[in-house]
């Protein structure tokens, strides 16, 4: 049965929020009284923007060219949802309602299954939000439910409150033509993004956007350090208009339109599983 209600979380000094009904989505964070994530004012206001608050699924992550790419000889059309740029952006994975399976005072598990809605090939998608003595897990297993291969490309939009210092290990920077496609070139850092790699005070106050390879799995945002492993691969970094006081810090498997061009793809045989996993624990100096 697919609930509307929030799922409230504690333990270990950790208290979160999930909303099964809304892409299993991460709403709430706080460890020790302080809150992390972007969380919204209410439910409306996640409908509107389901993107921007808590620890949302992209599947595609971010944009894909024309809304239409072809794999395997077929070409398939996902909504244009970006008409300004007329691009996909971001899939509606976030807006799929969850099933939850498993539930204890620590963790909580929900399962969707896609038959086209959201994506056009079917698939399985379990995700488990758990705290724990040592930070917070999060893991999200895809599976190919369909009778053929499956690309795949997936991410997260991680809403960061802004805090007085992050720092994330990106590579090298995606050129990008006027729409926000990836040229397939890349460029070396400019000296304000070596300073979003090597560590920033600058999460709010001006816009912060990029594409990124990944050089590393490991970011901090003010007190707290997130993991993404492999087989993330990319880094998206996005602060809206740079007055909001938030950061998306955005591990991506695959790279910005990889739908297209193939870069980090996955492709996913029938029956066969891919697991996503991140954590949050407290930086130590």
């Amino acid at each position: 049965m697919v609930s509307s209600s929030v799922v409230r979380l504690a333990g270990f000094g950790w208290q979160a929020e999930v909303l099964p009904a809304y892409g299993m989505n991460l709403i709430r964070l706080a460890r020790s009284g302080s809150e992390l994530l972007r969380t919204p004012e209410g439910k409306t206001q996640l409908r509107r923007e389901p993107q921007v608050y808590g620890m949302p699924l992209l599947l595609p992550p971010n944009r894909t060219a024309g809304g239409a790419f072809t794999f395997q000889g077929t070409t398939y059309h996902l909504p244009i949802n970006e008409p300004v740029y007329g691009n996909h952006i971001h899939g509606s994975l976030a807006r799929m309602p969850f099933r939850v399976t498993e539930q204890t005072a620590t963790s909580v598990t929900g399962f969707y299954e896609n038959r086209g809605e959201c994506y056009p090939f079917p698939f399985a998608i379990t995700v488990t939000h758990c705290l724990t003595e040592t930070g917070t897990q999060h893991l999200f297993t895809l599976c190919n439910t369909g009778p053929k291969t499956m690309p795949l490309a997936f991410g997260l939009h991680i809403a960061f409150r802004a805090k007085p210092f992050f720092a994330v290990p990106i590579g090298q920077r995606w050129e990008v033509d006027e729409r926000y496609i990836p040229t397939g070139r890349l460029l070396p850092l400019t000296s304000e993004e070596t300073a979003y790699r090597d560590g920033s005070d600058a999460c709010s106050g001006k816009l912060i956007r990029g594409f990124y390879t990944a050089a590393g799995h490991t970011a901090r945002i003010g007190g707290l350090c997130m993991n993404a492993a492999e087989p993330f691969n990319q880094w998206v970094l996005w602060n809206g208009d740079g007055t909001q006081d938030f950061i998306c810090i955005e591990p991506m498997s695959g790279a910005v339109n990889a739908l297209n061009s193939g870069v980090g793809l996955v492709q996913l045989q029938p029956g066969e599983a891919k697991t996503y996993t991140v954590r949050l624990y407290p930086w130590l100096p």
